[in-house]
């Protein structure tokens, strides 16, 4: 998706240039800036107040979000903008993660909603139904199948029309079948949901934003910048060579236990630029799944959610192992989480054994804005997941990245291209990674590659590919 082409200088030219198929197909999804038809629009309204829908955690609101859009997408309705709330980012005011996200750039306003005479048809003919997971979608987990419309809901929706159709014909009206009216509902908690269908809708967006305000020096991702290039530091100065590697486990000496690597001082390394290396990041969920003592060491996990860092050493290992020949050399690891940097120290000792000769290869993002670390996600060429919806959802505006995690709220991304899903053993301290994954991670490393390479020759987005009928189930969500 790092391109450096010249954008067009308008999206709804991008758009009639690049995807004409799939605006007409999703005209109520994308549409850029719509304007506000009183009689004629056909609008979904949710209520806003507290406790009325999802606001728990970023990646959950973002799949809400998506029911939400497949909702629209069945019922050909254009969504009335909410503002965006997530509870993880207090670091952050609504006004910054509106810039970040730019919904409204896709919506109706709801001031321009507000505006339409009380006696307006989409203010006339309101119809109320609460989206419940339960209660709205079928859902289809065998193949290529979308998630459909519950059958009762449905029948509910098409009377509620055909009232609208009759009544604007014993009014001696012409039957009109873009008759305005507003679907209401009070409560909205649709977060089951599927990228079958309307995955593309999120990557259409978040590419044509990306390219409007794209910055070849920064890197501009949906108005937040990120520096093109990397600086990373040399964590590898710090490991003594008294640890020891045996039968493919770690003894860490007693120095390197005591080694505490975050009051070194730093050896910064040259710039690794985005475009020129396979970037891989990995995911550790730390912040609200940990323990730690008066110390901020680690003591335990709350195991639902937390893994150990033992589960990611080996799935890097054979990632770098699996690099094409003309890359082995050029990656980067980013390291995401929460905490300080001695709570990797294991990983670090074990890539060091792992690759004595590989430098300054590793960088942490620790700590960081919701927005640019979801920002980061999407620039890697591979995400290593963790049981967590937040780096999940990346996947959503990113087909070409090659996805790897436990298997985790499937039914929220059903059909998510790219995407392989690895068992987690009953303490989560090793992923199962079988011989056919171990194959599939390859093909899929190599591919990942070339299109890199293949996308920064050309302004055609080759990642609509992926969402072509053909592509293969193997790597697919389902």
């Amino acid at each position: 998706m790092l391109d450096d082409t010249p954008c067009l200088p308008d999206i709804e030219q991008v758009i009639n240039r690049y995807f004409p198929e799939l605006k007409n197909k999703f005209s109520m999804l994308l549409t850029y800036h719509p304007t506000i038809d009183c009689e004629h629009g056909r609008y979904l309204l949710l209520n806003n107040a507290s406790g009325s829908h999802v606001f728990h955690g970023t990646g959950s609101k973002l799949m809400w979000y998506l029911g939400v859009l497949n909702v629209a997408y069945k019922l050909n309705l254009t969504l009335v903008h909410l503002d965006w709330v997530a509870e993880h980012s207090g670091d952050e005011t609504n006004v910054d993660r509106e810039k970040y996200w730019q919904f409204f750039d896709w919506e109706i306003p709801y001031s321009a909603y507000h505006a339409c005479p009380q006696n307006s048809s989409v203010k006339r003919n309101i119809f109320r139904y609460d989206l419940i997971a339960n209660q709205t979608f079928d859902q289809h987990h065998n193949g290529k199948q979308p998630f459909t419309i519950k059958s009762y809901f449905k029948t509910r929706f098409d009377q509620f029309i055909a009232t609208l159709q009759n009544n604007s014909s014993s009014s001696n009206n012409n039957i009109n079948n873009n008759i305005g009216f507003t679907f209401y509902s009070s409560r909205t908690f649709t977060i089951i949901s599927s990228l079958m269908e309307v995955g593309v809708v999120f990557e259409i967006r978040w590419w044509c934003q990306h390219r409007k305000l794209y910055n070849k020096h920064t890197g501009v991702w949906s108005g937040v910048s990120i520096l093109s290039n990397y600086l990373p530091t040399d964590y590898f100065q710090y490991i003594a060579p008294s640890t020891i590697l045996t039968n493919n486990s770690i003894a860490i000496s007693e120095t390197d236990k005591n080694i505490n690597i975050d009051v070194f001082k730093s050896i910064q390394c040259a710039p690794i630029y985005a475009r020129d290396v396979f970037l891989i990041g990995v995911h550790i969920r730390h912040g609200d799944v940990v323990k730690r003592d008066n110390q901020s060491r680690i003591i335990s996990g709350d195991l639902y959610r937390y893994m150990s860092n033992s589960a990611y050493t080996p799935l890097l290992i054979y990632i770098i192992n699996a690099l094409p020949t003309q890359i082995r050399n050029k990656y980067l690891i980013t390291i995401y989480s929460e905490g300080v940097i001695n709570d990797f120290h294991d990983i670090l000792i074990s890539l060091k054994k792992a690759f004595p000769e590989s430098r300054c290869r590793i960088s942490f993002f620790l700590n960081g804005r919701t927005s640019e670390t979801f920002n980061r996600f999407l620039r890697d060429d591979i995400l290593i997941g963790s049981l967590s919806t937040f780096s999940m959802a990346a996947g959503i505006f990113n087909s070409r990245q090659l996805k790897l995690g436990p298997k985790h709220n499937r039914a929220r991304v059903h059909g998510m291209r790219n995407h392989l899903s690895l068992d987690l053993d009953v303490n989560h301290t090793n992923f199962k990674i079988t011989a056919e994954k171990q194959q599939l991670i390859k093909q899929r490393i190599q591919y990942v590659w070339n299109q890199k390479q293949a996308q920064q020759k050309t302004a055609i987005p080759l990642w609509l590919d992926n969402y072509s009928s053909d592509y293969p189930e193997t790597y697919m969500l389902i």
